[in-house]
This record gives structure tokens, C-alpha cells and sequence, in this order.
């Protein structure tokens, strides 16, 4: 959604209801030269194809609260909202909105429920984040781009289930207030999340965990000739999950051969018990104990 013109809004910084134009004092705007967030937080990467205010909306529910959602189940959120009874702010700010053109655009509720699901239907901060800002119980924190009297300044919006507002400059926004969620609209009609660099690093390198432990068990699926079926899977995963608790200040290399070790009496018990089993044939045609494993080390401490 990288469009050259600024999105035209709708209710101009104020509650939705309001239709004259909030005057802005100085209090209340940050010059662009001075950064208009704090320097632990970075501006992320919304997907570009219309849904970018959903996207952003998105990102930072999941930094900020944990909850995982995606971009079709906020436009069907909106969708529900305006199917079960809407307000008269609602219906009054769709029949005065704005085609992504800027063109007026006078929209009824049949309309809307046909178009929010599609990706050329932007997101509105005051219509969709306000609809939004009450389903999952949140404030929304919007920085856009404006330019008043020839001077490029940052406006800060807060928007919750009653409506929007001016939030002065961005220290007076609680950037430590979880509930509190963070986009930026830097003038090109596309809005992107800001995330807290520690909680994005810490979720990276979570992920980076995930992915190694994934890759370190399959070795030693494959190594035990154990199917990676869910069960036996399952299984190996659990006990690799133990070792790794109880060894936290160990070495990964260690934790791994325990689990092969362990397997190995699970495998060699189960033959004893049911010589003609098909276990004989896993774990390789060697004994373990003549093949020992070499683990990789994959999995990040």
C-alpha cells in the first residue's frame, strides 16, 4: 500500500461525532526532527497489499497483550461489529468516509459488510481501531505524519472504545502500559507497527529456539530410526524438554546425548520385553553403544 498521497482522515483528530476541526496547539505536535518515539522502540514491517493498518494492528496486539490474530479475523471483528446493531458513530462515520483515492464515499451497512473483507478497503484508525480498541479491550497509540502551516509535525492519537483523542507529545503516551498498542503512519497512506525492541528480540530469539530444538529433535528421530509420527515425536520432544530443565546451565551437546542415551534403554527394555518386537531394528544396525551420536549442536543456549 505504498501510495504517494497522505490518507485523508475522516474526523481530523477528533472524536468522530465532532465534525469542526480540533484546533492543534504547540503542546500537542512534535517536530519530525526530533524522533517522535522512544529510542527503545523500532518501526516494523506491515505487509503491503491494503490490509497494512490490520497487519500493524496486529503485530502489536500480539507484542503488547500475547494474543495471536489475523488480518482476516480483525476485518470479520469489524464485519461482526457492523452486522449486530451498530452505533450512530459508526454509522455516521462510514456514510462520510473516504475512498482510498480520497474521494468522498457515503457507504450503508450492506456496503460495508461487502467491502471491509477485502484488501482494497483500508483500515481507518477511528472506525476500525475504535471497533478494535473495544473487542480486545485495548488503546490504540497513532503517530501520523501532518503538515500544519508548511512545518511537517508528528500528531499523537489515542484512540479506546469511546472515541479518539490528541495525546500531546509522545512522552505523555505509557509506553510501558501493555494494554496500550503502537502504530505509525509516516505520511504515505501506510501504516506500520512500533514495536519495543527488547520484547521483538526477545520473541526472535524465541522463535530462533523453536527452531533449532525442531531441527535437533528430527536428528534424533532419524538417528533412532523413530518415525516422526505425533506420538513417538511427542514423546522424544518431552523428554528432551526435562533434560534441557533440569541441565539450564549445562551444555546443549551433553543434554542431547542424555536423550539419545535415554532412548536407547527405552529401545533395548522394550526388546527385552517383546523379543520379536520391530524395535531391533532401530537406532541404527549397530548397537549405540559401538555408534555413538554426534549432535550438532544446533540448538542456541
Amino acid at each position: 500500500m505504498a501510495a504517494s498521497r497522505k490518507r485523508k482522515l475522516p474526523s481530523d483528530f477528533h472524536y468522530a461525532e465532532n465534525t469542526k476541526r480540533r484546533k492543534i496547539s504547540e503542546q500537542e505536535i512534535a517536530l519530525l526532527s526530533s524522533k517522535p518515539y522512544p529510542d527503545n522502540f523500532h518501526i516494523g514491517q506491515a505487509i503491503g497489499n491494503g490490509s497494512c493498518f490490520f497487519d500493524s494492528f496486529r503485530q502489536s496486539l500480539e507484542q503488547q497483550t500475547g494474543e495471536q490474530v489475523t488480518v482476516e479475523k480483525l476485518r470479520n471483528d469489524c464485519k461482526e461489529f457492523a452486522q449486530n446493531n451498530p452505533p450512530e458513530w459508526f454509522v455516521h462515520s462510514i456514510a462520510n468516509s473516504y475512498h482510498n483515492d480520497g474521494q468522498h464515499r457515503s457507504e450503508t451497512i450492506d456496503d460495508y459488510t461487502a467491502n471491509i473483507m477485502r484488501n482494497d478497503r483500508w483500515g481507518d484508525p477511528e472506525v476500525e481501531g475504535r471497533i478494535l480498541c473495544e473487542k480486545y479491550d485495548v488503546k490504540l497509540h497513532v503517530i501520523e505524519n501532518q503538515t500544519v502551516d508548511n512545518q511537517d509535525l508528528s500528531l499523537h492519537q489515542l484512540i479506546d472504545n469511546s472515541g479518539s483523542k490528541n495525546a500531546g507529545v509522545y512522552n505523555k503516551i505509557n509506553y510501558d502500559d501493555s494494554s496500550v498498542l503502537h502504530v505509525i503512519n509516516k505520511g504515505h497512506a501506510h501504516f506500520e507497527p512500533l514495536l519495543d525492541r527488547k520484547k521483538s528480540l526477545a520473541k526472535q530469539e524465541q522463535e530462533d529456539f523453536l527452531l533449532a530444538k525442531k531441527l535437533q529433535v528430527d536428528e534424533i528421530l532419524e538417528y533412532c530410526n523413530l518415525s516422526k509420527d505425533i506420538s513417538e515425536r511427542a514423546e522424544v520432544e518431552k523428554r528432551f524438554d526435562k533434560l534441557l530443565a533440569e541441565n539450564a546451565d549445562g551444555e546443549i551437546c551433553d543434554v542431547v546425548e542424555q536423550c539419545v542415551s535415554d532412548i536407547k534403554q527405552h529401545i533395548e527394555r522394550s526388546e527385552e520385553q517383546n523379543p520379536s518386537s520391530l524395535l531391533s531394528s532401530r537406532c541404527g544396525t549397530e548397537s549405540m553403544a559401538e555408534q555413538p551420536f554426534h549432535s550438532q549442536q544446533i540448538l542456541v543456549e
